[in-house]
């Protein structure tokens, strides 16, 4: 076994469950959802908005005109000393047939012809049809219908969209309703609709009498379905149909609706991490706060730009959460003091470095001694920025070519150990061994460190992570906006024996060096 200067910590058991997810309150999720994507909501609901408005305005109103006709049925009975009586026989096939009568096309085709409803735009639009357009631009006369024929049969089919015929409950009555934009035309087809039928049944016991003999013919013409109007139809003084308000109404319940199936939809098809709730439910580890984006943060010119800047600024949303960050990261060993800090990522580019340098000076801020290290051999970022001129560094360090002391570059009352050399990719085999420990021990012991913390590559492709999980009391994982839940998920999984030393999480929502 490897002798070390610095003991190894012992896995705090935070009880992670990375296949498992928190249980939420029912229609918990959806909500986040929808409060996640409430701009896409609300676009639709002004849409749907625009589209009530505009429907309301245009539509023309509709006026409906009522005929109420009372169904009897004669029956013919044959009594003592050849009197004949009829009887009175109504059942609910006999005023069924009666509604299927008026809703009939003889009827309709009737009722088009005496008042020319071929004529009227309401019911035969004005131009030419579909058909016959094609076959004037194909040439083909096959195609060319007959104009009266497309006519009768376009007023037909409009004739019947506007006619309603229904019988009320269980009694008697048949309720014929025509809708029309104008009252008069309304009334007028009404009434015509009942004229043509009380005429057809008038017709239809003529015709069946003049089959019986001269006796019986009188009392044939009494037999059969007998109706009566009870009320004939007067121009409506109002329109009918759905108010304004029911349809705007609609129409925003419609696009409420739309928004939030279109909301859900977008999430079940995109699982990457946007904001707090996101990274909770991919991964059930407590998540420190989220950096927010800084404006002023660009590209810092010097490494003491940068350091300047977060001295400057304490009280920013960012240094307070570095701040509840640090609180957490050092409580999550109650019984012993943590001394070693790693901060690594899921993917590169996560901003893992800038949480790194904000972290350790945050702590230098509150008066404790610390060492940052950069310990991303594949890309110092750390080092290039902070200590670009550095003469020694870790690999000097770790070899043994100079002293730790003579290793370590001070700014602002921070301990940085760089990077320097160019080539170090390609020694990584001396970062995680016993020199490793060597150096930690000499830090905490001979420099007298409060606290080391690592600049730690990514956890995927690089095996560090899982190398310095012996020297590390506790890790900060930051996440990328944007990243992809089972990715984090994933890389999680490859590195479950040390991953139980994750203490929470941070983030980054496009913060970076």
């Amino acid at each position: 076994m490897l002798k070390r200067d610095y003991a190894a910590r012992p896995v705090y058991q935070n009880e992670m469950l990375l296949g498992q997810t928190p249980v939420a309150p029912i229609f918990a999720r959806e909500l986040q959802i929808i409060r996640q994507h409430w701009k896409l909501v609300l676009i639709c609901i002004m849409l749907s908005a625009a589209a009530g408005i505009a429907v309301a305005i245009l539509m023309p109103p509709r006026y409906a005109a009522l005929v109420q006709f009372n169904v009897d049925y004669r029956t013919m009975q044959l009594r003592q000393q050849d009197a004949v009586y009829s009887e009175s026989a109504v059942t609910d096939g006999v005023v069924e047939s009666e509604v299927e009568v008026l809703k009939s096309e003889p009827t309709a085709l009737a009722v088009i012809t005496q008042l020319k409803l071929t004529d009227d735009p309401e019911f035969v639009p004005a131009g030419t049809s579909w058909r016959n357009r094609l076959a004037m631009f194909s040439g083909l006369a096959f195609l060319r219908g007959d104009e009266a024929s497309s006519a009768s049969r376009t007023a037909l089919h409009n004739f019947q969209k506007a006619l309603s015929v229904h019988r009320i409950g269980l009694s008697h009555i048949i309720e014929v309703r025509f809708r029309s934009a104008d009252p008069q035309k309304a009334s007028l087809i009404a009434n015509t609709i009942a004229d043509v039928y009380l005429r057809g049944q008038q017709e239809a016991r003529a015709n069946y009498a003049r089959s019986a003999s001269a006796w019986l013919r009188p009392r044939v013409q009494e037999a059969g379905p007998s109706t009566s109007v009870l009320a004939r139809a007067e121009p409506p003084s109002y329109a009918s149909g759905l108010s304004d308000k029911v349809i705007f109404g609609a129409f925003l319940l419609f696009g409420a609706c739309s928004g939030m199936g279109l909301a859900l939809v977008v999430e079940a098809t995109n699982n990457r991490i946007r904001n707090r709730d996101d990274l909770v439910n991919a991964v059930p580890l407590s998540c420190y706060g989220v950096l927010p984006r800084v404006a002023a943060l660009r590209r810092p010119k010097s490494g003491r730009d940068f350091l300047e800047f977060i001295v400057k600024n304490r009280n920013t949303a960012l240094s307070h959460v570095i701040h509840h960050c640090r609180l957490a990261v050092m409580s999550s060993h109650p019984s012993e003091t943590v001394r070693t800090i790693g901060v690594t990522s899921c993917a590169q580019g996560s901003g893992k470095s800038l949480v790194a340098v904000q972290l350790a000076m945050l702590m230098v801020q509150s008066g404790e001694k610390v060492l940052l290290i950069d310990a991303n051999p594949y890309n110092p970022s750390v080092s290039r920025l902070l200590a670009p001129h550095a003469t020694g560094g870790l690999l000097q360090a770790l070899k043994g070519d100079a002293p730790l002391r003579d290793c370590i570059f001070e700014s602002n009352g921070l301990g940085i150990l760089p990077i320097i050399s160019t080539s170090y990719s390609s020694q990584s085999g001396l970062m995680w061994t016993p020199r490793m420990s060597r150096l930690i021990g000499e830090a905490l012991a001979t420099c007298e460190y409060d606290a080391i913390i690592f600049d730690l590559p990514s956890i995927s492709p690089y095996a560090d992570v899982r190398a310095s999980a012996p020297l590390i009391d506790v890790f900060l994982l930051v996440v990328g906006h944007g990243e992809e839940a089972e990715n984090i998920r994933e890389k999680l999984r490859e590195i479950d024996d040390v991953a139980q030393k994750v203490s929470g999480t941070v983030l980054n929502n496009g913060v970076n060096l």
